[in-house]
């Protein structure tokens, strides 16, 4: 039941994951986090490596991850979200949300239409500077850091460590490698006993790398390349002051200032004092003479370094304060902080009314937590239930965080109960969620997007499911209300999912209160709706007379056990259960006059498919030889109950949703009837401006070719075949008749085109769904 629907297919874009550093790191930690909640897609151009390498080096977990080999255009194998994490490039993606991982904006590319995801502050200043970008369009997102991985060992050994990669100045990173080493060795020289100093990282330039030890040479300065992140953590430990000079030799060129400085907060978490270059991002972290020192050259560094060596009170203090502010770029903080950004949970607030029925409360706030980002705040209000309802309550306050509680006295009703939730929300966004409803993966940020992205939406619903019958199918329990001689209506109810149209997010007259996220101005409840049904439609009602939509996001499924306090509250008074029922439904009624709602706009049938994988171009009667092998193929007969010509016509798609449609000797095998009813199904699913490409014999040129060769083979292309009746022709066309047949069920700008080579004798049309 819980793993119904499967996560949402994601992409990445990873230019950094084979080197030990902290751009490596950084990566693979925001992957790490989405893989929680989204099927990650990792796309790296080379081998990456084992999750056995990446755990004990990195302490990275990659378990779960599926890896593919770049190819240029694979941003554009996913709808909904595409991080691209490179120094070097961009990669155009249709997805609806595209994040762009910035270390810095050291190189000119096309940036297309990303939001930026930038490591500090000062990287955002770059991008705006740098790219031209504007500044609501840049999030800083500050690498994370696993702070709790570092700890201080024993300091008694003397020692100063700086870790970084092992490579040459160049503009885009200077890790000051030679001024530290001399500055070090000038310390010794200047007559420092018992201290050694530590460079750890990988080499990637193996001339450098002998060059720096031919400068240490004689010296107290140990190398330690390629080792575990246990030995790291163990360095980190021992080790009581931390060098970080990048950009010393290069001050004029922006890319080769520490860019943030993950080292430096790793090395702050273990208890080391930081010695820093005042350049980049560093300021962002250590707080002169609080945290650390910050420095402008060599010359400082020298004094700073042997002023906390000759004075261990200040030197001990200042490890004390590294290590709480080590704590501010916590990876729990920024692992938040990348789910806000991702996601906007954090902009909700769930109000979860409880009567009775612990055991649902349970099931759904514990489902809630695992496959919802985290951020959003829950408020769960027990209406005076008789059993433990509090006592769960209390529980998962204590199992989860953001979770207020209120515990009424009397029952005070659906519309009352839930304004009480509305009162004390903090959330930009209001989510009414029923108590016996088990959320699934990508139900809340599906709904947060529409509100996010269109202004004139005020309520978004979400496609709701019976649980699953004892032969396993899935019904609709909610796809949305319309109105039915004045009353409303749960649009697919009882139906079978697939037999119950619809993708993307679609407008309607109003959805159901059991789960709709509202804007908060929009979200109070009529009170005068004593217990519950009605007061939800009337919010809609109300929201779309102030001139906003409402509108059901499909891809936004969870699944709906359905009106089990409801049920509890008829076991104990069904004759007072029907009466409010019927008083609330004649306050609608009085409210909602037919005149009133006739008044109100009319919805729009087109949905919104930004962001979901969906068909496109279609092609009918395509056989074992389609026209377009790329296009999705329609096999008449193999669609679901499907038994003649009268069932055939039907396509599995939703309204307003194919850009092209190809129709290859089809509909010849209608009636006339028939035909024209196909053609009305085929408008349907064509998006207004949408193609319709018909291929039918030509009769004429058929029978003038036949009389010329007497060939009667010639005559099978009009009367077709006997192997089935969806291959029997039944009906020709001349031009003529097929733009009046067109154009009767409003295909527009119908025109000749030319015969297709499969058919050397057909007539070929295309014609148009007016915009």
């Amino acid at each position: 039941m819980n793993n119904f629907f499967k996560k949402i297919k994601v992409g990445v874009l990873n230019d950094h994951y084979d080197l030990l550093g902290g751009g490596t790191v950084h990566a693979f930690k925001l992957i790490e986090y989405l893989k929680k909640y989204y099927d990650v897609e990792v796309n790296v151009p080379g081998t990456p490596k084992s999750k056995e390498w990446m755990k004990d080096f990195l302490h990275l977990d990659t378990e779960g991850l599926t890896f593919y080999p770049y190819t240029k255009g694979c941003g554009n194998k996913y709808s909904y979200l595409f991080l691209n994490i490179s120094h070097w490039r961009a990669e155009p993606t249709n997805a609806l949300k595209k994040f762009m991982l910035v270390f810095f904006p050291q190189f000119f590319f096309p940036l297309y239409d990303y939001e930026f995801l930038a490591n500090s502050k000062y990287t955002k200043q770059n991008i705006i500077k740098r790219w031209k970008v504007k500044e609501k369009n840049i999030h800083v997102n500050y690498p994370p850091i696993m702070t709790s991985q570092f700890n201080p060992l024993s300091k008694l050994g003397k020692n100063i460590i700086h870790v970084s990669r092992i490579s040459p100045p160049m503009p885009e990173a200077d890790k000051g490698h030679r001024q530290m080493i001399e500055t070090f060795k000038d310390m010794i020289d200047s007559g420092l006993k018992n201290w050694t100093f530590h460079l750890v990282g990988q080499i990637q330039d193996q001339n450098y790398y002998e060059e720096l030890c031919r400068m240490a040479n004689g010296y107290p300065i140990v190398f330690h390349t390629g080792i575990s992140f246990t030995e790291l953590q163990k360095l980190y430990g021992e080790s009581d002051i931390y060098w970080h000079m990048t950009g010393i030799s290069l001050s004029d060129q922006p890319g080769a200032q520490e860019h943030f400085g993950m080292t430096t907060v790793e090395a702050m978490a273990s208890g080391c004092v930081p010695v820093v270059l005042a350049t980049g991002g560093q300021p962002e972290i250590v707080q002169d003479s609080v945290s650390g020192y910050l420095v402008n050259n060599v010359k400082e560094l020298k004094e700073k370094t042997l002023n906390l060596i000759n004075k261990p009170n200040i030197l001990k203090r200042l490890s004390k304060f590294a290590i709480l502010r080590a704590k501010d770029f916590d990876e729990k903080k920024i692992q938040q902080e990348f789910y806000n950004i991702i996601s906007k949970t954090n902009k909700v607030s769930i109000v979860m009314l409880c009567w009775n029925n612990s055991q649902f409360t349970k099931d759904c706030v514990n489902r809630l937590y695992e496959v919802t980002p985290e951020g959003f705040e829950l408020i769960l209000i027990d209406n005076n239930s008789k059993d433990d309802t509090w006592k769960v309550i209390q529980e998962l306050q204590k199992k989860y965080p953001n979770i207020q509680a209120i515990k009424n006295k009397e029952n005070k009703g659906f519309a009352k109960g839930c304004n009480q939730g509305l009162k004390i929300a903090k959330g930009e966004y209001i989510c009414y969620l029923n108590n016996d409803i088990i959320p699934q993966w990508g139900w809340l940020e599906r709904m947060i997007d529409c509100l996010e992205n269109n202004s004139k939406i005020g309520i978004v619903g979400a496609r709701l499911y019976f649980n699953k019958t004892d032969k396993g199918i899935w019904n609709i329990q909610h796809a949305g209300i319309t109105f039915k001689n004045g009353e409303p209506e749960h649009i697919g109810r009882y139906q079978e999912d697939k037999l119950v149209r619809g993708l993307g997010i679609q407008e309607v007259e109003a959805v159901t209160g059991a789960c709709m996220l509202v804007r908060k101005k929009l979200a109070k409840f009529n009170e005068n709706f004593i217990r519950g049904y009605y007061e939800d439609v009337d919010l809609c009602l109300k929201t779309r007379e102030l001139g906003y939509k409402i509108v059901l996001n499909h891809e936004a499924k969870l699944i709906h056990f359905e009106g089990k306090s409801q049920d509890i509250a008829k076991k104990e008074d069904k004759i007072k259960f029907d009466k409010i029922s019927k008083q609330n439904q004649k306050l609608f009624n009085e409210i909602w006059t037919k005149e009133r709602i006739n008044n109100l706009s009319k919805i729009s049938m087109t949905p919104n498919l930004k962001g979901i994988e969906h068909e496109e171009k279609v092609e009918i009667g395509g056989g074992e030889h389609p026209l377009y092998p790329n296009y999705t193929q329609v096999d008449l007969k193999q669609l679901s109950n499907i038994k003649y010509n009268n069932d055939a016509r039907i396509l599995p798609f939703p309204s307003n949703t194919l850009t092209n449609i190809c129709a290859c000797y089809s509909l010849n095998c209608f009636s006339k009837n028939e035909a024209e009813v196909a053609l009305r199904e085929w408008l349907r699913c064509l998006k207004p401006g949408g193609r319709l490409e018909l291929y039918v014999p030509d009769i004429t040129k058929i029978f003038k070719e036949f009389i010329a060769t007497k060939n009667e083979d010639i005559l099978k292309e009009i009367y077709g075949y006997s192997d089935s009746e969806l291959e029997i022709f039944k009906w020709g066309y001349s031009f003529e008749t097929l733009d009046v047949l067109l154009s009767k069920v409003n295909f527009v700008r119908v025109t000749l085109i030319k015969p297709t080579s499969l058919h050397i004798n057909s007539l070929g049309i295309e014609a148009f769904k007016q915009l």
